[in-house]
């Protein structure tokens, strides 16, 4: 629930709204057809008892937008990892995803410069099928779980206040640029 919190919360205030997709790391697909019945229950044996490490920042674009992510690893990860139509092993949890390739760059520094870096133990394997509405029944954070992250200095408690900043600082330079054309 903390890394949720934290994750979620920096979503938010990347994109300025309230995120209403929840957090997630995609391992496995996408499958044209039904996946083998056992293939889930397999990923959890094989990946019981791992931790997973979210750490840094990297980017990539699509055609129609920019994408910021945080990477994630675990002992075990590339044994269920299955994703042919990207064939590089590049696990992650999308931070910002929109078409401002500026506001991008300045997310992606922001993350590399604080050396962000989570353990997280507690974690689902689930089956998310196109169309699906929510992952979860309710995953969105709660404010209790945010400060125990902070509470258990697992998280530099001004991390959040300094990304809020930079953001700010980067939307005030944007339209101060807009009103001087």
């Amino acid at each position: 629930p903390e890394v949720n919190a934290l994750l979620w919360r920096m979503r938010d205030r990347v994109s300025g709204r309230r995120s209403r997709s929840a957090v997630h790391l995609t391992v496995r697909g996408p499958y044209t057809g039904a996946p083998e019945s056992d293939v889930l229950e397999r990923a959890r044996k094989q990946m019981a008892g791992d931790v997973l490490r979210i750490y840094g920042a990297g980017r990539f674009s699509n055609p129609d937008s920019e994408v910021v992510f945080v990477h994630v690893d675990s002992p075990h990860l590339r044994e269920v990892w299955w994703k042919p139509t990207f064939p590089e092993f590049n696990p992650h949890i999308s931070i910002y995803r929109g078409s401002d390739r500026k506001l991008a760059d300045v997310v992606e520094h922001f993350l590399n410069e604080a050396k962000l870096e989570v353990m997280c133990a507690e974690y689902r394997l689930v089956w998310h099928r196109s169309g699906q509405r929510s992952f979860f029944d309710s995953n969105e954070p709660t404010v209790s779980a945010m400060q125990l992250f902070e509470e258990n200095g697992r998280l530099d408690s001004e991390m959040l206040d300094r990304l809020s900043d930079t953001l700010d600082a980067y939307r005030n330079m944007v339209r101060h640029a807009a009103t001087s054309d």
